[in-house]
């Protein structure tokens, strides 16, 4: 019984694997669809929030979703 319960799980996780792997080889057309819209409060002080001197938003995810994007706009 217990190899049976374990061949039923080793196969669902190849079939997960797989599935991961099938998912990651999409189109290319699919990354051409326009812009990609993020949205902050801006009231999270480390992550995300407004300078006082410049007004600007500024912090950890901010810089993050920057340099994604400069990334994303240097390959095409």
């Amino acid at each position: 019984m217990r190899r049976i319960k374990f061949r039923w799980l080793m196969l669902l996780g190849v079939f997960a694997v797989l599935g991961l792997v099938i998912t990651g080889c999409g189109q290319k057309k699919s990354a051409d669809k326009g812009p990609l819209t993020v949205a902050t409060s801006g009231t999270l002080y480390p992550t995300s929030f407004h300078d006082q001197k410049t007004n600007k938003l500024t912090g950890f995810d901010v810089e993050v979703v920057r340099a994604v994007a400069k990334k994303l706009i240097s390959k095409k």
